[in-house]
């Protein structure tokens, strides 16, 4: 419920100053807008039931229709301002290399453009900053890193903090030393707890980033409620790259 008080006048001549935080639920189903003018509107009541008439003498004229009637719309909201809203995700890419180098891992913050998603270029900055405009940097305490096949956890880990620009950010994780498969998935909403390496070798509790709107598709699921995913394979090169063809001769 939003705070509200009265700073001066009585009757009908008194004005009003509220706090609310508004929150719009976007669809599990799949990706729906973008919304680039999305109109915000409010009907003030209060506990008499009294509110907004929209009369010349009262200024917050109703003047926002709600009733999706396109050919006989009836304003019955005041209009507040508009805004833009899109149906976002955040991607982790996987990758493999050299057991005694750096690795690095892609993060890309996506939006839907009406026809695919598309890299958000204007996310710049540390997550959780949550504007489409600013979902802003990776927290390495919210990444589950599992370690496959005995490995210590740590021998590896990722920064504390990694900063998006442009959309785009680049997790590195430090050189094991060794051959080993680390699973990431970015802890964006998770009633489970996980291992965080985040910044130096020490284990931690990865944690949930209570972010359920940037979750995606992923794995194959039927709903937007799962969250990214990469694989880190340590071990693993790519070969030569200016090698046209390549064939053993016994």
């Amino acid at each position: 419920m939003p705070t509200m008080s009265w700073s001066s006048g009585s009757g009908t001549g008194g004005i009003g100053t509220f706090t609310a935080n508004v929150t719009l639920q976007r669809l599990t189903a799949g990706p729906d807008g973008p919304f680039n003018n999305l109109s915000v509107g409010i009907l003030p009541t209060d506990s008499d039931n009294v509110t907004t008439n929209g009369t010349t003498q009262n200024p917050s004229t109703l003047n926002l229709a709600t009733n999706n009637n396109a050919t006989a719309p009836t304003s019955d909201r005041v209009l507040l301002g508009t805004t833009a809203t899109k149906f976002g995700e955040l991607q982790l890419q996987s990758n493999f290399g050299s057991a005694a180098a750096s690795l690095p891992i892609t993060a890309q913050m996506l939006y839907w453009n009406g026809a695919g998603f598309a890299v958000n270029a204007k996310s710049t900055g540390i997550l959780p900053n949550y504007s489409y405009d600013s979902c802003t940097t990776i927290n390495g305490g919210n990444m589950n890193m599992s370690y496959s096949g005995g490995i210590t956890p740590c021998n590896t880990y990722i920064p504390a903090l990694t900063t998006f620009k442009n959309g785009v950010a680049t997790l590195t994780l430090a050189a094991p030393g060794q051959a080993e498969t680390i699973n990431l998935t970015d802890y964006l909403n998770s009633s489970t707890t996980g291992t965080a390496c985040s910044g130096s070798a020490t284990k931690t509790t990865a944690t949930s980033l209570n972010a359920p709107f940037l979750q995606g598709n992923w794995n194959g699921s039927s709903t937007y409620t799962v969250n990214p995913t990469a694989t880190a394979t340590f071990g693993l090169y790519s070969g030569v790259k200016n090698v046209i063809y390549l064939r053993e001769s016994y």
